[in-house]
């Protein structure tokens, strides 16, 4: 199978983006950590 230049280019952007998102949801995880233990103090 041979990958076109555009074909890993559109590769690309949708493992960056798949990427992206999980870092999102680190991110967001993290905050909710982080108003939890501010309401515990």
């Amino acid at each position: 199978m041979q990958i076109l230049p555009q074909q890993s280019c559109l590769i690309n952007i949708l493992l960056q983006a798949g990427l992206m998102q999980k870092l999102a949801q680190i991110i967001k995880n993290k905050m909710k950590r982080r108003i939890m233990f501010s309401r515990i103090k």
